[in-house]
C-alpha cells in the first residue's frame, strides 16, 4: 500500500474552488518515480520497525506507455516509462 500511494498518489482531501471540487493526492516527485533506481532503494517498514530496500521485496520494471497531450491543437505523442512491481 505505502509503495502504491508513493507511486500512483493518495487522495488526501478535497478542495473547493467556487463550484469545483478537486481531489488533492499526495506522492513522491516525479524525478523519484521515474527513476527505477530510486525506487529500488526506498525504504520499506516492516512489522518489526525494520526498513528494508524495497528490491529486497519485489521486482520493480518499468513497462513504457504511450502518452497523448494536446498542445495549442496539436496532439503531442510520446512514451513514458510506468514503474511496475512484482513481490518476491
Amino acid at each position: 500500500m505505502i509503495i502504491m500511494s508513493a507511486i500512483g498518489g493518495e487522495p488526501v482531501t478535497t478542495t473547493v474552488e467556487g463550484r469545483e471540487r478537486y481531489t488533492v493526492n499526495v506522492r513522491y516527485a516525479r524525478e523519484l518515480r521515474d527513476d527505477l533506481d530510486k525506487l529500488r532503494r526506498v525504504l520499506v517498514p516492516t512489522m518489526s520497525g525494520a526498513q528494508i530496500p524495497l528490491e529486497q521485496m519485489a521486482d520493480i520494471y518499468a513497462i513504457w506507455k504511450w502518452r497523448y497531450e494536446m498542445k495549442r491543437g496539436t496532439v503531442d505523442v510520446s512514451q513514458i516509462p510506468v514503474p511496475h512491481l512484482r513481490g518476491h
